[in-house]
């Protein structure tokens, strides 16, 4: 595959997210902002919102690892034999 088509391959997901997400955040939080912009510093230096931010980014990386390590054997598993009930799985 070209250089080129792995480029327009990518660009697709990438504006969808610049599109639908990151645009839109970016307009919330600006707008929300928008009469203190030194707010962000404030809000982002109390402890009890690093706490949050910590116990959210740990959350999600503990969730994803157990995800992982569930689905991707049940996924070989089905993928790969053939048994009663794959069909409905």
């Amino acid at each position: 595959m070209s250089r080129r088509a792995r480029v327009a391959i990518l660009a697709v997901p990438i504006a969808f997210l610049l599109v639908f997400f990151v645009f839109p955040f970016v307009s919330i939080v600006w707008e929300g902002l928008a009469t203190d912009r030194s707010a962000v510093g404030r809000v982002l230096g109390e402890t009890r919102v690093r706490h949050v931010i910590w116990f959210t980014l740990w959350q999600a990386a503990v969730s994803t690892g157990l995800t992982l390590a569930i689905g991707l054997p049940i996924a070989f598993v089905v993928s790969r034999f053939a048994f009663r009930g794959r069909a409905a799985m």
